[in-house]
């Protein structure tokens, strides 16, 4: 993955540790669209729904915002973080 960087956080799902890996372009991207790392951890974490599309990873999270969408998909100890969005109320 280009330009991929892997983070020193970790996240823990199900009693597994991963470790987090984006792109310097996702990290543009949530920049833009103003959501924090803590929130798409908190998305992961914490969904309210989960689904599978195009063989990746889907959650979303309710907030006082509206709901957090977030894709990834999770190899060995990694989460490869792809996109994520929130669909305003």
């Amino acid at each position: 993955m280009a330009n991929a960087k892997e983070i020193k956080r970790k996240v823990i799902l199900e009693s597994e540790s991963y470790k987090l890996v984006f792109t310097n372009h996702w990290e543009e991207r949530m920049k833009e669209r103003w959501i924090s790392l803590d929130l798409v951890i908190d998305s992961i974490k914490n969904y309210d729904e989960t689904y599978l599309r195009e063989g990746k990873q889907v959650v979303e999270k309710k907030n006082n915002l509206g709901t957090i969408r977030t894709v990834f998909y999770i190899k060995s100890n990694h989460i490869t973080l792809i996109t994520s969005m929130i669909l305003w109320k």
